[in-house]
């Protein structure tokens, strides 16, 4: 306000979100500069590069993520991920509650609802339990986008309203206890971009028993069982999640079958899966992609979170709906 003491005496400087690599040179200087010579040489390293693109893909150009995430990293827990993202987690929550703070009460109730929700939400679906009007949710949505912490996806005539920064749902997700969900997911950061290196011979067992097969014959429960006897000898536990994260990391854009065939083998699937949690989340994800190629209608993807459906950006096409 102009006539508050210190108007206009700062220079304010926005930082822009940084790319991959300059993530990494961060990461390896800060390091550096902090004793950590292991870990400096191990993030140049293939498997140090894949999981520093984990930590990317979560921390989406957030400076201030990867500047706390380094405090609790050395190459042991790099190579984990999961722990050092939930001490991450913790110290980033005082920063997004602050954040919620201060936002007016109708835009914070939105925030809050869409942490909550965790999925694109139509301005009809945020009004009603928000209890605003549309007109007034709109309006407000406008603003936190401007702010840049809503982003909207137009479909057909519907908009629909998600959290730019995956990382403040997952904050306040987790400060409510639901952190089960955010574990499996960093496992499956982990074997999404080391898949080529680590799976790719499981993923080619597992391709050959789709496509010799056709999603209308394959075996019950895609003999996911066996798979995982067969290929023991060579990977660790949880190797079947591993394996359908690979298989989707690599191979789900040229699925064949009928999509009529597809749901006939996802019910076998989901059996077989039942008492494996790390699988739950690729799945799921093998679902709406395969939903989405067969029928082209992006609103499949929608029923993922924003850092799981840019996972798939890379592997279906023409997946990224308009932004407004």
């Amino acid at each position: 306000l102009q006539d508050n003491p210190f108007y206009g005496f700062f220079t304010i400087r926005s930082l822009e979100r940084i790319d991959f690599d300059t993530a990494l040179e961060l990461l390896a200087k800060k390091a550096t500069h902090e004793g950590k010579t292991e870990l400096a040489v191990f993030l140049r390293t293939p498997l140090g590069r894949a999981r520093a693109r984990a930590i990317h893909h979560l921390a989406a150009g957030n400076h201030r993520a990867y500047v706390v995430l380094l405090d609790f990293l050395n190459k042991e827990t790099l190579d984990d991920l999961v722990q050092p993202f939930m001490h991450m987690v913790d110290d980033l929550t005082p920063y997004y509650q602050d954040r919620l703070r201060q936002l007016a009460p109708a835009q914070r109730k939105i925030v809050e609802f869409l942490c909550l929700e965790g999925k694109p939400k139509t301005i009809k679906d945020i009004s009603t339990p928000c209890l605003m009007s549309q007109q007034t949710t709109a309006k407000q949505i406008g603003e936190l986008d401007a702010a840049g912490l809503v982003s909207r996806v137009r479909i057909g005539r519907n908009t629909y309203c998600e959290l730019s920064d995956p990382l403040m749902r997952i904050c306040v997700e987790v400060k409510d206890n639901k952190t089960e969900h955010f574990r499996w997911f960093v496992e499956l950061l982990r074997h999404w971009f080391d898949a080529e290196r680590h799976i790719e011979a499981a993923v080619d067992t597992l391709t050959k028993s789709l496509r010799n097969f056709g999603p209308c014959h394959l075996p019950q429960g895609l003999q996911l069982q066996k798979l995982r006897d067969l290929l023991a000898c060579r990977l660790d536990d949880g190797v079947v999640g591993r394996v359908l994260t690979g298989f989707l990391r690599m191979n789900v854009g040229n699925l064949v079958g009928d999509l009529a065939d597809w749901e006939q083998a996802f019910e076998r699937l989901d059996a077989s899966i039942s008492d494996l949690p790390d699988c739950r989340i690729p799945i799921e994800m093998l679902k709406l992609a395969v939903r989405y190629t067969k029928t082209g209608d992006e609103r499949h993807l929608l029923g993922l979170p924003l850092e799981q459906r840019q996972l798939l950006e890379g592997t279906l096409p023409s997946v990224a709906p308009v932004r407004t």
